[in-house]
């Protein structure tokens, strides 16, 4: 007999929306067990290493070559951490097939999911979870009756670390596109990405994805905020390296407060990682300072093409051993940097800024032979008393835009 107490008679209440509603959270919620179950391997990793390390007790400033734990106590962090590694892929498979890509209107996940893969991103991908982020193409904020036309002048959207095309949405830069979208044939869209992942593996993703889109009669436009720019810099590279051809139809490239010369604050967490490892009592917990996604540790100096980084421990090297890599002739470029200085320097180096971004390092300036970045058709704007976020909704930021865009 029905529960009288429900509706409908038990469940025969629920709507088809009720139930694909259920089965979404139920598989994004054996996805977020999937990537814990990823972590706990971490976690017990680093706990083992510890028990071996005392284990064998070295001096406060020896180094070994084996702190593992061993014997009983090393089968047993073994037979855990396998455990572990067991559940894990039950629970991404179940979270794979429940799950479906988040959809714009679903903001608040997306904005959970974006997070995540700023910071765990390139694990996600490499362990197939079902909340790695694909390279895609969107239209979230598009006008009635946008599309209706042919497209001859393509803009796209970049977003930054942790962020999707979400961030985008404010009042300012709506007004833009509707400003865009009035020239005929102009159309807006905005790319979502994993920003985990290596710059330049997304740079790779991007230039085939636009080698793919782009007709050969359209004109593009790319916008970057922060690792967004440095995504554009580095997509361009890659294109040259497979001799795509859509850089010849690339009209303009901006790039808001990206860290062309590097982030301060990745440098840091670099250098506080590597003094963990003076001690092998605590180099273990180095391992939970190394588990940042690529996306994070390419921001030490701005490593956009596999060259940067494919020889390199990741996280031991301290010194910026990149390759220059100028701008493509032909667009034309805007460089935006942001300054929490009321008023600004004359010398834009001494420029006070929020940690996040140097004005240096936005604006591509370098007193070093072949790193400052230059083009026949460069602009650089430095704003005051802002900050690297707003750079995103502050409206002297698209009053810049506008008057270089239209």
């Amino acid at each position: 007999m029905a529960d009288s107490s429900l509706p409908n008679g038990g469940f025969t209440g629920l709507t088809p929306a009720d139930i694909e509603h259920a089965r979404k959270l139920v598989g994004r919620g054996l996805s977020l067990v999937h990537l814990g179950c990823n972590l706990a391997t971490d976690v017990v990793d680093v706990v083992g290493r510890m028990h071996g390390t005392i284990s064998r007790v070295p001096g406060p400033f020896s180094r070994l070559r084996n702190d593992a734990a061993f014997g009983i106590a090393g089968f047993i962090y073994r037979l855990i951490r396998g455990s572990f590694d067991n559940l894990s892929q039950g629970f991404a498979e179940a979270g794979r097939v429940l799950d479906q890509p988040a959809a714009p209107s679903d903001a608040n996940w997306l904005h959970f999911q974006a997070a995540l893969n700023g910071v765990f991103g390139d694990r996600l991908a490499r362990d197939n979870s079902p909340l790695a982020l694909g390279m895609s193409l969107h239209r979230t904020f598009e006008a009635a009756g946008a599309g209706s036309h042919p497209v001859h002048h393509q803009v796209i959207f970049l977003h930054g670390l942790c962020m999707s095309e979400l961030g985008w949405h404010n009042p300012a830069h709506q007004a833009l596109c509707e400003r865009l979208r009035a020239q005929a044939g102009t159309d807006v869209a905005y790319l979502r990405y994993n920003t985990g992942r290596h710059i330049s593996s997304n740079g790779e993703d991007l230039s085939a994805l636009l080698e793919s889109t782009l007709s050969a009669n359209q004109q593009l436009t790319l916008i970057g905020h922060s690792m967004g720019g440095l995504l554009i810099r580095s997509a361009l590279h890659a294109a040259e390296v497979a001799g795509h051809r859509w850089p010849s139809r690339l009209k303009q490239a901006a790039m808001l407060g990206s860290p062309h010369h590097g982030a301060p604050l990745e440098r840091i967490g670099n250098w506080a990682n590597r003094l963990l490892k003076i001690s092998p009592y605590m180099t273990p917990l180095a391992h939970l300072g190394e588990m940042r996604s690529a996306g994070i540790r390419d921001l030490r100096f701005g490593s956009l093409t596999r060259g940067d980084w494919s020889a390199l421990p990741q996280d031991d090297h301290a010194g910026d051993v990149r390759l220059p890599l100028p701008l493509p002739a032909g667009p034309r470029y805007l460089l935006v940097a942001a300054s929490v200085s009321p008023s600004l320097p004359e010398d834009l180096s001494r420029a006070r800024h929020d940690y996040l971004v140097p004005v240096s390092s936005a604006l591509g300036l370098s007193t070093q032979a072949g790193w400052q970045l230059e083009a026949d058709a460069l602009k650089r704007v430095t704003l005051a008393a802002t900050h690297h976020m707003q750079l995103l909704d502050h409206a002297p930021v698209y009053d810049a835009l506008s008057d270089w865009l239209i």
